[in-house]
């Protein structure tokens, strides 16, 4: 609104009292008529026809970064908390387990095994190929949930939480998977009698086994500060 526009406004009682404009007013508004198209601004439409609906929080990875990165037309709309529990459930989801090893490894692990077709889990910070599934939907993955697939046919990389190595070992044995698998050396682990029932070596589908090293330089750490594998030796 131009300043001779506020005057004409100011000098009524009511917003329902109609305004003679003055001519500094139309002088203004025939300026703007013919000028306006020469600045360079965004154009505003109004278009009450939406693709999606998307709940989301505001953090610099939901709401506020996508904006940041995608800068489109979008309208938004602050619902309380109590009216949007599941995007501020899923906020607040920590994965301790998300963690993964470092580049150097993997290419060294590549060119002994490889190459790998898909990193079956993992996330967009942390996958080793371009092809992977993540625990929660990211951007990058092409879907989630590795358990809802059939392994066979691809050469697969592993790196699963520790919480599910047991599930991802029946389920390779199951889909008869080609891949690698990295976990923890822990023989009071559940998942260990999988690897050596009898404790005398490994099973036979076990090809080839190799003792990673210890120090976290070669890890990619969880983004969880409590997450133990890359946050210490």
């Amino acid at each position: 609104m131009s300043k001779h526009l506020s005057i004409d406004i100011l000098d009524k009682t009511s917003w329902n009292s109609c305004i003679v404009l003055s001519k500094a007013s139309l002088i203004q508004i025939n300026f703007w008529k013919e000028n306006l198209g020469r600045v360079n601004v965004k154009s505003f439409t109004s278009d009450f026809s939406c693709q999606s609906v998307v709940y989301s929080e505001a953090s610099n990875t939901g709401y506020g970064g996508y904006i940041v990165e995608k800068p489109f037309n979008i309208a938004h709309e602050w619902v309380p908390r109590t009216f949007n529990e599941k995007a501020d459930f899923i906020s607040r989801i920590i994965d301790y387990d998300d963690w993964d090893v470092g580049e150097q490894l993997f290419t060294y692990f590549d060119s002994l095994w490889g190459p790998h077709e898909i990193d079956w889990f993992a996330n967009d910070d942390n996958h080793k190929l371009t092809v992977f599934y993540s625990r929660y939907w990211t951007v990058n993955s092409i879907g989630i949930d590795a358990f809802t697939v059939n392994w066979n046919g691809v050469n697969g990389w592993f790196v699963p939480p520790v919480c599910l190595v047991s599930k991802v070992l029946r389920y390779m044995r199951q889909c008869m998977v080609h891949g690698t698998i990295v976990l923890p050396l822990w023989k009071s682990a559940s998942h260990w009698p999988i690897l050596c029932p009898t404790d005398e070596g490994f099973i036979k589908e076990v090809k080839g086994c190799i003792d990673l090293p210890t120090n976290k330089a070669y890890y990619t750490p969880g983004k969880g500060n409590k997450s133990v594998f890359g946050n210490i030796d």
